[in-house]
């Protein structure tokens, strides 16, 4: 498959150039307007294109590429939980939509954010059910709701609903609304933190 997709990619890909030339992200305009589909593919594909000797277009196709198979592992293994025999077609069926192909090669970062919503669901799932969590897990909680926040520009507002909705799901169990409070504040405050930036 070549490329699949060139509106997206092309501002997604404006920004990491801008990034790296210029220090910030600006528009075609030369504007300080957020204009990506996917701030945390634009920061990961910056990244390796510091650290890689790679063309930035190049990264940002890897980076959904990679962000494809990641979903088709952790379909898997989420499947393997909910559904066991079904686990071995998660691959096969994803890896012979159109539509996933065609958002796996179109550097939209549109399989970046369904990688992270399935990591969000295995790590707050965690969260929620570790007996004690541990210095690893604040960690992971941290890590995982910061790139849930800025994955697409409509996740802050999901993602604080989520959160809120999982707090008045739980609130009769101390443990788990303390637990969920926690994360819909640390949800909040990202969001904060991304429009202050904004």
């Amino acid at each position: 498959y070549g490329s699949t997709g060139h509106d997206d990619s092309h501002i997604n890909f404006w920004n990491v150039h801008t990034l790296l030339v210029q220090g910030e992200l600006v528009n075609y305009n030369g504007e300080r307007v957020q204009q990506t589909t996917s701030l945390l593919q634009d920061c990961i594909t910056a990244a390796l294109a510091l650290a890689t000797p790679f063309s930035l277009v190049t990264l940002g196709y890897l980076v959904d590429i990679t962000a494809a198979l990641g979903c088709c592992v952790l379909g898997t293994a989420l499947a393997r939980l909910l559904a066991p025999p079904l686990a071995g077609w998660v691959p096969w069926l994803a890896l012979s939509c159109s539509n996933f192909l065609l958002w796996a090669y179109g550097g939209m970062g549109a399989l970046l954010a369904a990688f992270v919503l399935l990591v969000a669901i295995q790590q707050w799932w965690r969260w929620l059910s570790v007996a004690s969590p541990g210095p690893g897990d604040y960690g992971r909680l941290l890590a995982v709701t910061l790139a849930v926040v800025l994955v697409r520009p409509e996740m802050p507002l999901v993602a604080t609903a989520i959160t809120t909705a999982l707090t008045v799901f739980f609130w009769r169990q101390p443990a788990l609304r303390a637990r969920c409070m926690l994360l819909a504040g640390l949800t909040t405050a990202a969001m904060a933190l991304l429009f202050l930036w904004q």
